[in-house]
Parts: C-alpha cells; structure tokens; sequence
C-alpha cells in the first residue's frame, strides 16, 4: 500500500518501528509498502490502529499509480469487501459468501485474502456502514431455527460483521441479543452467545433449535479464531 509510506512519515516512524509494533519482519513492512501488496487482515487491523484509523479510513487515504487520493470512504473497493453509497444514505456492501463447500479451506486460512477474492461476492443493503470487515456465510444447519423473528433457517445467508470480545462483552451487559457465526476447532459455528464468563474466559453458545441435540455448551475464548456478528440475513 503506497499510503503506508506516507503515514509513516506523518507520524515520523521507520519501517522497521511499524514493523515492531504489528510483529512483523522488517523485509514483511517493505512488501506491504507495495501497490496491491496482499497484506492478510490480521495485519492490516494492527496497522490500521497503530495509525489510528479503521480499516476502511486506510484504504480510503490510499493512493493510485497517478497519485490520485480516494477521499470518500463510503464507496470503496476493499481487499475483503466492497462498499458503495445508494440513495436515501443507505450502503450496498458486496462480500465474499463462504458456502458449506468452502467451510474447510476458510478455517484453515481465515485471513486468505487470495481465497476470499476467489469466492462468489453476494450484496447486501444496509442502512449504516461503520469500517469493520465483513463476511456472508451461507448456513447449513438447522441448530438456529426455530420459526420466530430471530430463526436463521437452514439454507439462509448471513451478513457478519467482524467482533471484538470486549464488544460482545459490552453488548450482553447491555442486554442485547447477539447471533455470532464463530470459527472455531476448524468449524463454523451459528449460535447466540447467551453470556461471557470473564473469570474463565468462556462464552456461553446457544441454539435456537430446542433439540437435544443442539444442546447449549461453553467454548474457551483461546480456542476461537474469529467472531463475526450476524447483522443481517437473507433467503
């Protein structure tokens, strides 16, 4: 990314100091510094904080080979999602959908940003758009389905956007309901988090399905790669 460079020098640091402070090779920094560098979003997101700007306020700074700065953030063309502005101050975001069939390769890899490019892109239409990253993922499982408002149906296709513990933490305090598509022990999970436990660091998973099957159960916060948000859903 060419804005690095001048980031950098903004905030009068090195390569090598922005290197130290996302935990990354001095040669690493030097890639990323070039245009379409794939840089995997785990790093991305160290480097967007360490500048103090969101995901999306970077790649909007970022400049062309003609020197042409993107100044609007709310039509973009990101790495792992697309965002542009419709009438009425809505957003179309386009995201890669993660099918049944590509569950296995995106576990191993979450922040493949070559295979997420590979992927079938879906749209979405939502009514805010706040930087965070996002991901559709289509569900193949009945555990969330249960006829009402909240159900996800087998077959379904949901919006996530990427979460933070502390979020979800501060939003179960303040009494909100919260559906997660959660990577976790090489598999996808669909659940609503009922409850954190910070004293042994597990959250309480719950499935809308009433089946004994689809029985309630904790996971270790050390055992989960990435939490996406449920924020919406089609059919």
């Amino acid at each position: 990314m060419f804005i690095l460079k001048q980031l950098r020098r903004k905030k009068k640091c090195s390569q090598t100091d922005l290197a130290n402070a996302i935990g990354v090779s001095l040669r690493t920094v030097q890639l990323y510094e070039k245009k379409d560098a794939n840089i995997p979003i785990k790093n991305l997101t160290k480097i967007a904080a360490y500048f103090e700007l969101t995901i999306a306020e970077l790649y909007s700074y970022e400049v062309n080979e003609e020197g042409i700065i993107y100044e609007d953030p709310k039509d973009l063309q990101l790495t792992t999602h697309n965002v542009q502005t419709i009438e009425g101050g809505r957003f179309k975001l386009s995201v890669p959908l993660i099918s049944d069939e590509e569950t296995r390769q995106f576990v191993e890899d979450p922040d493949s940003i070559s295979f997420l490019r590979a992927l079938t892109w879906v749209d979405f239409i939502v009514t805010s758009y706040d930087g965070e990253d996002y991901r559709a993922f289509d569900i193949a499982t009945d555990a969330m389905s249960d006829n009402s408002i909240f159900s996800i149906p087998n077959r379904a296709i949901v919006l996530g956007r990427s979460l933070k513990l502390e979020i979800l933490a501060q939003c179960l305090k303040q009494g909100k309901r919260v559906f997660c598509i959660i990577v976790y022990r090489k598999q996808i999970l669909c659940k609503e988090v009922l409850g954190f436990d910070e004293a042994s660091n597990n959250i309480r998973c719950h499935s809308l399905n009433n089946s004994p099957e689809y029985a309630d159960f904790d996971i270790h916060i050390s055992e989960i790669d990435v939490m996406f948000e449920i924020v919406k859903k089609q059919f």
